[in-house]
């Protein structure tokens, strides 16, 4: 391995010496996002415009068997992407392009650095509009919130099938494309009458530790001029085991998702202050259903098949809540535009969220022990925002308890971490199904299913034989 004047001298051949960052102050940027994860600088971070740049700096790493560490967006806030050891952090933020967008199979082909506000912007003057994230702001990059399995408000209603097929970079420097992208002369890399390959879901999760994404064809949706948000109070989410499935069966929503007053207050309040005030008037829980219909005759009739669904169950659906007097247009604010995190951490600063799923019979179990753990928190009250959201028809739930904290009060930073800790150990340990096992869970998650760890493994060594990209990552050393 050569020195560090060597890597940095070269990868300024490669970008230009403006791309590459090598400033102390400038680097910090890329060593913190705001979670748990222990902060690190890398050794230069690489600003390449170019899918050609991206192979040649795959190819140095090898060479002097260095580390890369992706960035998109730095929007997990999880510690995906800091590093783990001296490296290089390829910032992929420059190569912004939208290569398509196909208004007849309804899908766009989008470099890694296209964020959700981008896309809305250019997708709006074809009709046309991206699946956005809840938990992520529009600043975020579209490519690795969809590959990093990122809940979207649309998940219960078109499942996860936001991406179609994906270009790499592969951690030897080759390019790997799936599906249509696989054809060198093909004009539409997706389309919908053409049988389609999921190898890109081996990529799915992986933090970026098989392979830099490139492009990716992802799904749109029209554009209606019709909304309506049904507003459900809750005083428990016992309910939720038998309503889910009946909401989901007869697919009339768009967006479902449940929340508890907190949560909910911290998403749709306009400031720190309506926060605090909202959370007191609000209903313990919330279930928000979105319809939608090309025109309001086709809302009504969804309306009056999910208010025959919340009449079988006693529950009774609003369009407004006390407090919020213009609720439908930041409901269509916040879903269009997310905020998502940002949101969250006004109120208290900070925010650390445990992603998880549970089965439906898991939902309450889980819950209850997250509450039990809360309330041994070195003896201070540990004040939780949750997020719920019923998938795959109702059988199970993406699961997601919010920590809420001051990070400036270190006595108070350190309970919470430790109640981050302890509260993701007890839902691991009970069975809660980790999709993006981040930095703080890999051991723990992984070492329950050492048959699907070995696998990945497997996978690490094919894909990375000098194990170069994010390494450290999903308990991979």
């Amino acid at each position: 391995m050569r020195g560090d004047t060597y890597i940095i001298e070269t990868l300024r051949e490669i970008v230009g010496p403006d791309n590459v960052i090598s400033d102390a102050k400038a680097l910090d940027g890329y060593a913190n996002d705001g979670s748990f994860v222990r902060p690190m600088r890398p050794l230069c971070a690489v600003r390449p415009a170019m899918v050609e740049e991206v192979q040649a700096v795959v190819r140095l790493a090898n060479r002097e068997r260095i580390a890369l560490f992706p960035f998109s967006s730095g929007t997990t806030y999880q510690g995906a992407h800091i590093p783990t050891e001296r490296g290089i952090t390829v910032d992929l933020r420059r190569m912004n392009k939208i290569d398509l967008l196909d208004d007849v199979a309804r899908n766009a082909i989008i470099e890694p650095g296209v964020t959700f506000a981008q896309l809305a912007q250019a997708a709006e003057k074809k009709g046309l509009k991206p699946m956005t994230p809840i938990g992520v702001p529009e600043e975020a990059s579209v490519l690795a919130t969809y590959l990093e399995n990122t809940p979207l408000y649309l998940w219960p209603r078109y499942k996860t099938w936001e991406t179609l097929n994906v270009k790499m970079v592969l951690p030897t420097g080759e390019i790997m494309g799936t599906g249509q992208m696989a054809l060198p002369d093909s004009d539409r890399p997706y389309h919908w009458a053409t049988n389609f390959a999921v190898l890109n879901r081996v990529f799915f999760g992986a933090q970026g530790t098989l392979g830099i994404g490139v492009k990716a064809a992802v799904t749109l949706r029209n554009i209606v001029q019709h909304r309506k948000y049904i507003i459900v109070p809750l005083e428990n989410i016992e309910k939720l085991n038998v309503l889910s499935p009946a909401l989901m069966h007869q697919e009339a929503n768009d967006e479902c998702f449940v929340a508890n007053a907190l949560y909910f207050a911290c998403l749709f309040a306009n400031d720190k202050n309506e926060i605090t005030a909202l959370e007191k008037s609000l209903p313990t829980w919330i279930a928000v259903i979105g319809i939608s219909g090309n025109d309001e005759a086709e809302v009504s009739y969804k309306e009056l098949d999910i208010r025959d669904v919340l009449d079988r169950f006693g529950l009774k659906g609003d369009t407004t809540l006390a407090g919020i007097a213009d609720l439908q247009k930041r409901l269509m604010q916040e879903i269009d535009h997310p905020r998502g995190m940002l949101n969250q951490r006004r109120y208290a600063g900070g925010c650390s969220y445990i992603a998880c799923m549970a089965s439906n019979t898991q939902l309450s179990p889980l819950y209850n022990l997250t509450l039990q753990q809360a309330q041994h928190n070195g003896g201070a009250r540990a004040e939780l925002g949750w997020l719920l959201m019923p998938l795959n028809f109702g059988g199970s739930y993406y699961f997601e308890p919010n920590l809420y904290y001051d990070p400036a009060d270190a006595a108070e930073r350190a309970r919470t971490q430790q109640l981050f800790s302890n509260i993701s150990r007890t839902l691991i340990h009970a069975g809660a199904f980790f999709p993006r096992p981040y930095p703080m869970w890999a051991e723990e998650v992984y070492f329950r299913i050492g048959a699907y760890h070995r696998k990945i493994k497997m996978c690490k060594e094919i894909f990375d034989p000098n194990n170069i990209m994010n390494p450290g990552k999903l308990a991979l050393r």
